[in-house]
């Protein structure tokens, strides 16, 4: 059964407001968007005053620096840094979560030649060389782009290569066209089912379904998807709980708050990555 709240009419602009602070990263969105961003992981120099490809010299030594006898590294864009909050509160302190990324950038064939000049190259090339100085127990690679099948091929075999267990590339989540809270503003604010099946982005979905056309028996990598795990026959998923501010999935068009990204942890990354992981006492 699909659950709905309703509030009342004055209650738009204030709603309004809050995701609108997003945009402005200002209060009260800030302490949530330091969780979803993770910006000391990323290659992207965020604090240049004008947009630049040059890469941050570096990012924080917690991001790649294991500190217990299992490790999980996250690898891809924007779209892995908002797992982090939810692994990072689920995973048992025996696991160190380590992320690597940058704004935008999926995982691609690296240029050696442009490691100090574009912010995707170093990011690519940092994770392959963390992957292999510390040989985490598990990768997940997560991005929000198409996917260069190839490539996370041939990368999932030499990663694997080395001693790393387990490659699980992520799906998209759905993505909403436009903003989800402006969905819900526009159709939905008398009454807001938990689902709905409508302003769903078609070309996103249209890319991850492309690549599970293209997955074969034999992957060196595990595929799972997001959109089965928000998404059922009733609609996808647009808030927890019941509160369609506070629970609402996401803030723009696809980035997981923290909420959100605690559920999806809770409810299928976690279990997915400690699968073949044993008790201390029978390794």
């Amino acid at each position: 059964m699909t659950y709905g709240w309703t509030l009342q009419p004055g209650d738009m602009n204030s709603y309004a407001a809050y995701f609108d602070s997003f945009r402005t990263g200002v209060s009260p969105a800030r302490e949530e968007l330091v969780e979803i961003n993770q910006n000391q992981c990323n290659f992207y120099n965020f604090e240049s005053a004008l947009p630049t490809r040059i890469p941050r010299a570096a990012i924080s030594s917690d991001c790649y620096t294991s500190h217990s006898r299992r490790t999980v590294l996250l690898w891809g864009d924007s779209h892995s840094a908002h797992l982090y909050h939810g692994l990072r509160k689920t995973l048992p302190p025996d696991t160190s979560l380590l992320l690597v990324y940058a704004s935008g950038c999926r995982p691609h064939p690296i240029d050696l030649t442009k490691l100090e000049t574009d912010y995707c190259e170093k990011s690519n090339s940092f994770a392959l060389s963390t992957i292999r100085q510390v040989v985490p127990d598990v990768v997940v690679i997560a991005f929000n782009n198409s996917f260069d099948t190839d490539y996370l091929r041939q990368a999932s075999r030499e990663i694997r290569r080395i001693g790393v267990k387990r490659v699980i590339v992520l799906g998209l989540t759905p993505h909403w066209d436009p903003f989800l809270f402006k969905i819900v503003l526009q159709h939905y604010w008398e009454f807001t089912p938990s689902r709905i099946s409508t302003h769903l982005d078609q070309h996103a979905l249209n890319i991850d379904k492309a690549f599970q056309s293209e997955l074969r028996a034999d992957e060196p990598f595990e595929y799972q998807s997001l959109f089965d795990f928000f998404c059922n026959g009733e609609g996808c998923l647009i808030y927890l709980g019941r509160n369609r501010r506070e629970g609402l999935v996401s803030f723009d068009n696809a980035h997981l708050r923290p909420l959100a990204s605690l559920h999806l942890a809770e409810h299928l990354l976690t279990p997915l990555i400690q699968r073949d992981f044993k008790p201390p006492a029978e390794e």
